[in-house]
């Protein structure tokens, strides 16, 4: 963690620029917005230019703010890298969604809204869409790639694993997948078309390549996830030329992929239950199953089943809903295909 004394530098939103730091400097900021507002925003930034230009890589946590696992991992790298280190511009947010991550919810405390689905936000309307319309304006316009980092959250359980544009159709999408490649995680998962309100939907508009994240959830943060999620931006930031001293960082060569998967990726497609109780898991991510495989049971308090739910296709099980209680409309699992070869 950081040991040094830092100034944190008080700023609008509005007034903040990356190209006004000089080259070969380390800033921590604390941005506000909407100071006239009733839900008035901050955001912390973390830029580091090196003293040669290059590209800028914008890395972020806590899009949704029960997502523990990146916030730590960029709170404990940031101390640790300086302009010396750095060749381009590392633009750090370990924390994007403040009212989320205050209430250790998904959604914004300020306004119930879903910040990962407000995209390309809109800077008159309510909290999340003024939060989701400067982080598109202010750092996705301006990136030249950009790695969001999520978990399974509080309700939700997912492997570790990264996720990339496979539509080909542009150089972003092109550049996606080979980072996807060289990120050091064994599970990825490609994604021709996205689903809209997203931030890696907000970059795919504006031209921008991207990675997300995905690890277990459930409110703990796993020591080996935290590794991968740390090792992922260094991993990236080489693949990207972006270290002045790989070796220093890059201790040994990224992990090879071992699972190639196809798919929206869309979690608000899950399958989703029709009952009040208990859900029982039968299998486990990235378990293989088959049209009609049992996924789990739904119970009531005294042990008879209420719902069975099954299997609609054959896939890789990719999300299971981690709290076992569990209400109508409550997403339960998630499917992806394996790519053909």
């Amino acid at each position: 963690m950081n040991n040094e004394h830092i100034e944190v530098i008080q700023m609008d939103m509005e007034d903040f620029d990356h190209e006004t730091l000089p080259l070969g400097s380390k800033a921590y900021y604390q941005l506000n917005y909407d100071s006239g507002m009733a839900e008035q925003g901050i955001l912390p930034v973390c830029v580091i230019r090196g003293y040669s230009k290059g590209p800028r890589l914008l890395v972020m946590a806590a899009v949704h703010g029960d997502e523990y696992e990146g916030i730590l991992a960029l709170t404990e790298l940031i101390p640790l890298m300086g302009p010396a280190d750095v060749q381009g511009d590392l633009v750090v947010i370990p924390v994007v969604n403040v009212s989320a991550y205050y209430g250790g919810t998904r959604c914004s405390q300020a306004d119930g809204k879903n910040l990962a689905r407000s995209f390309p936000g809109d800077a008159e309307g309510l909290y999340t869409d003024r939060l989701a319309w400067h982080i598109r304006n202010t750092f996705i316009a301006k990136a030249d790639f950009m790695l969001d980092l999520h978990s399974g959250g509080t309700h939700y359980a997912m492997p570790l694993m990264v996720g990339y544009d496979s539509s080909r159709n542009s150089r972003a999408s092109i550049l996606s997948q080979a980072a996807a490649e060289s990120i050091g995680v064994e599970v990825i998962w490609g994604h021709e078309s996205i689903p809209p309100g997203r931030t890696v939907s907000a970059a795919s508009e504006l031209s921008v390549p991207w990675l997300y994240m995905e690890a277990y959830g459930g409110q703990r943060i796993r020591q080996n996830e935290l590794e991968a999620f740390r090792n992922a931006v260094l991993h990236l930031m080489n693949h990207m030329h972006m270290l002045s001293e790989p070796i220093r960082w890059v201790k040994e060569s990224a992990t090879s992929v071992s699972l190639r998967l196809t798919g929206d990726g869309n979690l608000d497609r899950s399958d989703e239950a029709n009952c009040e109780g208990l859900f029982v898991p039968a299998v486990r991510l990235l378990d293989e199953v088959r049209k009609g495989t049992l996924i789990g049971v739904i119970y009531d308090w005294f042990g008879c089943p209420l719902q069975e739910i099954i299997a609609p296709s054959e896939g890789i099980v990719m999300m299971l809903r981690e709290v076992p209680y569990t209400k109508p409309g409550d997403g339960l699992f998630t499917l992806a295909l394996r790519e053909k070869d």
